[in-house]
């Protein structure tokens, strides 16, 4: 009966639902440092209001935290027995190039949804909106309060999720839609680092600067080398296929590509010559063969080497990597041995330690089976590359949206959804939380 009335409340808001998506869709919410007033910057600001507005004609409760995050809570008063929360986010990656579409306006075409965000993680995100908001309407019996945690700093450390525990209490159990089916119970290790190459001041050739789109959170699409000789100045360039870095070797590394362009005859005579064949030769392998930390218990289980900036910094080469590891390694021992293989200076950036829950829980099993009443898909809880809220917020994991075999979507140009996995989502959401409230 629960499934019916789901499915006829789905239908009943779906021109809406895909309303207040192209509101969403439609604002470029990357990170900024122009501004004095919002912590972000101006667009991630204007794209939380506009879920704040959107929350409060859904009928939610709402709350701005000082623009860190937004809440939409489904009871007006706190409950002593706490609540569960939904954490996803608002802020997206730069759309990048290469485009078919445009990345901040929502298109349907052959079956799907288009734009930056619609997966990662603005449309994962209004489908827990609508799914809790079905449910209040189906007026089922609730044993605790939802609040809706919708952050505007995941793509760039999560900031804003220390910022909110600090002013609200954690959930007594929640969930984040920012990564995959089934249940994810645990989340690998990530440690980030950087290696400083020294220059060789006594070469003809100088790099002088290296241009590209960089960030930790994807495996870039192009480099540019510029160099200078005595003679004349001039530049290498390297394509590539853009991938998230959790999931690199879905993608061609420019960086790798652009140094690989540099002719032999002047790498010879370049003042970081040396320096980038050693980067080639350990850097390039994404599983860390060379470097020793290779580890692989399964398909998902492996360590995973990213390699996703290089700049020139007071006359060094400085190399930026993130490393995933499984949830039966320890990454003291891998920075140990990355330390054994090189003797640059290596600092230590970030170490995000793995995150493990009961795979068995009775709240991991009710997700569980709202899951695979839905999909009819396995639903045994896994674990994840990735690193999602459930590192820095207590009590949560991750839960969706991407389905088995949909890799490399999110940070992508083009990112999509399937429309008909968007009303699934849906649907998936609201049955799980039903059963979890009511089990």
């Amino acid at each position: 009966m629960i499934n019916t009335k789901i499915d006829e409340l789905i239908e009943k808001y779906k021109p809406e639902i895909e309303t207040n998506l192209s509101r969403l869709i439609a604002i470029p919410s990357i990170k900024s440092t122009n501004s004095t007033k919002y912590p972000y910057g101006e667009e991630i600001n204007r794209c939380l209001e506009e879920a704040l507005k959107i929350g409060d004609e859904l009928g939610f409760y709402t709350k701005n935290i000082d623009g860190y995050a937004g809440v939409l809570s489904l009871m007006k008063e706190e409950d002593e027995k706490g609540y569960m929360g939904i954490f996803g986010h608002l802020d997206v990656v730069p759309a990048g190039s290469g485009w078919n579409y445009p990345p901040f306006e929502l298109t349907k075409d052959n079956g799907r949804y288009y734009g930056r965000g619609i997966l990662d993680n603005k449309g994962s995100l209004l489908s827990t909106i609508y799914a809790v908001k079905i449910l209040k309407d189906l007026k089922i019996n609730f044993k605790s309060n939802i609040k809706i945690v919708m952050g505007t700093d995941e793509e760039s450390g999560m900031s804003d999720m220390a910022y909110f525990l600090k002013k609200e209490t954690a959930p007594i159990f929640g969930f984040t839609p920012d990564c995959k089916f089934p249940v994810v119970y645990g989340e690998n290790g990530i440690i980030r680092l950087s290696i400083t190459f020294k220059k060789e001041e006594t070469k003809k050739i100088t790099l002088e600067e290296i241009e590209g789109e960089f960030s930790r959170a994807y495996i870039p699409d192009k480099t540019i080398l510029k160099l200078k000789s005595a003679e004349k100045s001039f530049s290498i360039v390297g394509e590539g296929k853009r991938a998230p870095s959790n999931n690199p070797y879905l993608g061609k590394n420019s960086i790798i590509s652009a140094l690989n362009n540099i002719p032999k005859d002047i790498l010879e005579n370049l003042d970081y010559g040396n320096s980038i064949k050693k980067i080639l030769k350990y850097l390039s392998d994404v599983y860390g063969n060379i470097l020793k930390i290779n580890y692989q218990k399964s398909e998902s289980e492996k360590v995973l080497v990213s390699f996703y900036d290089l700049k020139i910094k007071d006359n060094n080469l400085i190399a930026s990597l993130s490393i995933r590891y499984p949830v039966d390694c320890d990454g003291n021992i891998i920075i140990q041995k990355i330390k054994n293989e090189l003797d640059e200076d290596i600092n230590i950036e970030a170490h995000m330690p793995k995150v493990l829950h009961n795979p068995n829980s009775q709240e991991i099993k009710a997700l569980s089976k709202g899951y695979f009443e839905v999909s009819g898909l396995d639903s045994n809880p896994v674990t994840t590359t990735g690193g999602t809220y459930a590192r820095k917020v207590p009590n949560i994991i991750a839960f969706g949206p991407s389905f088995p075999g949909e890799k490399g979507i999110a940070h992508n140009k083009d990112e999509y959804m399937d429309i008909e996995s968007f009303f699934k989502l849906i649907k998936i959401y609201a049955l799980s939380i039903y059963y979890y409230m009511n089990e």
